[in-house]
């Protein structure tokens, strides 16, 4: 699957780069500026990241492969 950024890809703990509403993996925790703190497969789920932001995805052609990242900054 190819998802609309690296939030997509991201796992719990994993430094990130946000620009705007984009998620990009820089392969660094110093040139980062976000990290990852929750994953759910349930797409636009907020309240799953209590008072974390959250960036969702979702397909209506993959509906299982959606998604919500809980994020903050670092």
């Amino acid at each position: 699957m190819v998802f609309p950024d690296d939030a997509g890809y991201a796992t719990v703990r994993e430094c990130l780069s946000k620009s705007g509403s984009t998620f990009t993996n820089v392969g660094s925790c110093d040139r980062s500026n976000v990290y990852v703190t929750g994953r759910t497969s349930t797409p636009n789920q907020p309240s799953f990241c209590g008072q974390d932001a959250s960036t969702y995805w979702r397909s209506n052609e993959f509906p299982d492969l959606g998604y919500t990242v809980c994020w903050r900054w670092r």
